[in-house]
């Protein structure tokens, strides 16, 4: 058999040089039929395809595709061929064909003429040159600058591999050159963990001189959309992190999205910054009088830098280059001087530089790093041949002594040329079309982004949660209890990391998924400062209880226990699973991983354990370079695993050859509050075949288990522990220790001075470990009767 679309033979049912499966060819071929209304064969083409579909959903989403088309295309067709008929018979048959000569003759012209214009335009293109030569010795000042930007969650480690840390070592690679780069709070927080090789990139770039810093929101809300008080701690998050991480102060502010009012203005400049960005489009409207390229003040203080589109689209192109050739052998690393990208690059490098008369231009590229690999990645090309053109671009522009790369603080001091007194509120031009439905991230039924962040729905209920958890936070009594001061950054740092990219459209779900009530993680979890709060109420007001209560706000009741100055949070709907674990003497997080979000997860409540899918089984549908290939294969995404999580391994089933499993931490469960010998509280859950009783003691937990072993052949316990949690999230993985052997694990914050040491007994096969999201899974295989004791130190 051979393959539909190239017509070479097929292996199995995949066919090599599309390197596709034959299902997803059919599926590409209707859709591509259906665009050129050739409906027959595109119904055709989905008929072929349900032969290679095994899901009941995709075969009735197929089949449910060519009945659309068969509704709207051909319901009536018989009517219209009568009505047709009658027409046809009434003209004259020499009239049509008179009339169709035409036609094709006309068809004809205009073809030839759209081809000569077209190959007019490639082979101007080809052979332009262009100029070289330095003019009067002035030079053409350019920026480059990138913006790094993740949520806290799994996705920043795709995304640095993807993206970041190879961006930046080909940056550093050539070390005469200077750059800017913006990274977020959110961001730095998660590649402390994922990555500091990355972060210490950006050290050595700063260090060497070849580098400049820029500040924003620490979680990049846009200003205008949040409330004073919010952007406040935003900045100042932010600028904590920056100093802490790198010993650096910023000058340049990134606005996120480029969403200005001109009360932003005195809010950045209050906390030292002396120049922001302004897209294009918003310089026209406030009537400017020079060109835009022109380095500008307002109300003579805040410099002003233009964002140039115009140049940043010429440049994602050349990194482009060779990513969209149609024939897979074509595609590659394909810039060269010859290569049109690179012609409209440097033809508009040099329109600038010769306007440039007087030497008072700023040229602006200012571009998510993301463009560099990570879309690649996302829309099924190679994420290594932007990096090779990446690296050929940099190479020419060091080469052209006309073009000089500069960092914004070397050239913002008195090279203003225009000052403005007023600026008209604007935002991304990106965004004010998403909101009316054009684009990523788009949103129906809205006029612009200012419509939208007027009436959205969305926006107006998390602003609400906003002021409701700022003011739990505000209320925190000043204190010396070190504990109180410790979890009260905690709640803030929870707080503004769920006003992640808070303004912009199509984050944290859109206004159409919240209408079906639809919420997701990012926004929503802002309400586990609930859970923070209620530890420093317990620590204020001690004394020893169990007791239930929703302290999560996620409309289930929960167990909470505080013993021997312990705060736990136990799930009764979900196996008895451990969420959150404090030591309310140091104010420090245990168990819970309460910053970090399952960035695409819709919401459902806060006792739900949802494993991350990998990207294993996604790995078809991108074309990742042989080592990211690699690496995106294994990975593993374990974050928000909280601890105690049970599963019940049965035994081998004699009619089906596999294991079962029975998820404990999947149902609700029955507890009850047991008194040991000593009248010390115990919990026990239970069901028919299993039990769980946990004690506590001054120095942690004891759980002992008991399960039916003529059904259950072991049990497996796996939990995630993050001892100084807040503290990991700032120094990263550098600052645990850990160790285990067959029957014991140690895990210990050298900057927290606090630590765990788990030992186990009774065990079915040696206990393992792995990384998590800031801290460590721990897996334990239990025979019957088995136990685990925790304690802390």
């Amino acid at each position: 058999m051979n393959c539909p679309k190239c017509n070479n033979k097929i292996d199995g049912n995949f066919c090599k040089t599309c390197d596709k499966d034959l299902k997803i060819i059919y599926l590409k071929l209707a859709e591509d039929y259906q665009t050129k209304r050739e409906y027959a064969k595109a119904i055709e083409y989905l008929n072929c395809s349900l032969n290679y579909i095994d899901s009941i959903e995709e075969i009735t989403e197929v089949k449910d595709q060519i009945r659309s088309i068969e509704f709207s295309v051909f319901n009536d067709s018989e009517e219209i061929d009568d009505e047709l008929n009658i027409i046809i018979k009434e003209k004259n048959e020499d009239y049509i064909y008179s009339g169709f000569k035409k036609l094709i003759l006309i068809t004809f012209i205009c073809i030839i003429l759209f081809g000569s214009i077209e190959y007019g335009k490639k082979w101007y293109v080809h052979n332009k040159k262009i100029p070289d030569t330095v003019i009067g010795n002035r030079v053409l000042n350019t920026a480059l600058l990138f913006h790094l930007n993740q949520n806290i969650s799994s996705n920043a480690d795709i995304a640095d591999k993807a993206s970041y840390y190879r961006l930046l070592k080909i940056l550093r690679k050539h070390k005469n050159l200077k750059f800017n780069i913006h990274i977020s709070g959110t961001l730095i927080q998660s590649l402390l963990w994922y990555s500091p090789e990355t972060i210490e990139l950006i050290k050595d770039g700063l260090k060497d001189g070849q580098f400049e810093l820029l500040g924003s929101t620490y979680s990049q809300n846009i200003i205008y959309s949040t409330d004073d008080i919010s952007n406040r701690w935003q900045i100042e998050r932010h600028l904590e992190i920056i100093d802490d991480v790198f010993n650096y102060k910023p000058i340049g502010f990134w606005n996120p999205e480029r969403t200005w009012t001109n009360s932003i203005s005195d809010l950045i400049l209050n906390y030292g910054y002396k120049y922001t960005f302004i897209e294009n489009n918003i310089l026209k409207k406030s009537g400017t009088n020079f060109d835009e390229h022109v380095i500008r003040t307002f109300k003579n203080n805040l410099v002003v830098i233009n964002d140039d589109y115009e140049f940043i689209s010429l440049i994602n192109n050349a990194i482009d280059e060779g990513d969209y050739e149609l024939n897979r052998e074509n595609q590659g690393a394909n810039l060269s001087k010859r290569a049109p990208s690179y012609k409209n690059l440097f033809s508009y490098i040099r329109k600038i530089y010769e306007k440039d008369s007087d030497s008072t231009y700023l040229l602006n590229y200012a571009e998510d790093a993301e463009a560099f690999g990570l879309w690649d990645l996302r829309d099924g090309y190679t994420p290594e041949y932007d990096f090779k053109n990446l690296d050929f671009l940099l190479s020419e522009i060091n080469s052209k002594k006309w073009i000089n790369l500069v960092k914004y603080s070397e050239i913002i001091n008195n090279n203003a040329v225009e000052n403005l007194e007023s600026i008209e509120d604007g935002t991304a031009k990106w965004m004010n079309k998403a909101a009316m439905g054009i684009g990523n991230y788009s949103e129906k039924g809205y006029k612009g982004w200012f419509d939208f962040n007027q009436h959205s729905p969305k926006l107006d209920y998390y602003r609400k949660q906003h002021i409701k958890y700022q003011n739990m936070i505000l209320n925190i009594k000043n204190t010396e209890n070190k504990a109180v001061k410790n979890l009260k950054k905690l709640a803030k740092d929870v707080f503004m990391a769920r006003q992640y990219e808070f303004g912009c459209t199509g984050i944290s779900g859109t206004d159409e998924e919240w209408s079906y009530n639809t919420k997701y993680e990012t926004w929503e979890n802002i309400k586990l400062v609930n859970i923070i709060i209620e530890v420093i109420n317990s620590i204020n007001n001690y004394s020893e209880s169990i007791y239930e209560k929703d302290i999560n706000n996620d409309g289930i009741k929960e167990i909470i226990v505080v013993n021997n100055h312990n705060f736990y949070v136990f799930s009764k709907s979900r196996g008895g699973r451990l969420l959150y674990w404090y030591d309310m003497m140091k104010g420090i997080e245990i168990v819970g991983g309460t910053l970090a979000v399952n960035t695409n997860y819709p919401y459902y409540d806060d006792n739900v354990l949802f494993f991350n899918t990998n990207y294993k089984n996604n790995l078809r549908f991108i074309n990742p370079e042989p080592e990211l290939y690699t690496y995106l294969e294994k990975v593993k995404l374990n974050i928000k695993i909280k601890a105690l999580n049970e599963i019940g391994h049965l035994y081998k089933s004699e009619n089906k050859n596999r294991y079962e499993f029975d998820n404990f931490y999947n149902y609700e469960i029955n507890y009850k509050i047991i008194e040991d010998e000593d009248n010390n509280k115990e919990l026990l859950f239970y069901t028919d075949s299993f039990k769980k009783i946990i004690s506590f003691s001054k120095t942690g937990l004891t759980i002992n288990y008991e399960y039916n072993n003529n059904i259950i052949e072991y049990l497996e316990v796996f939990s995630e522990f993050q001892p100084g949690y807040h503290s990991i999230a700032n120094h990263g993985k550098s600052i645990l220790e850990n160790k285990f052997e067959d029957d014991f694990i140690s895990i210990y914050n050298i900057i927290d001075n606090i630590g765990l040491n788990i030992y186990v007994d009774n065990i079915y096969k040696p206990t393992e470990i792995e990384e998590s999201f800031m801290g460590i899974l721990s897996k334990i295989y239990l025979k019957n009767n088995g136990q685990i004791k925790i304690i802390k130190y």
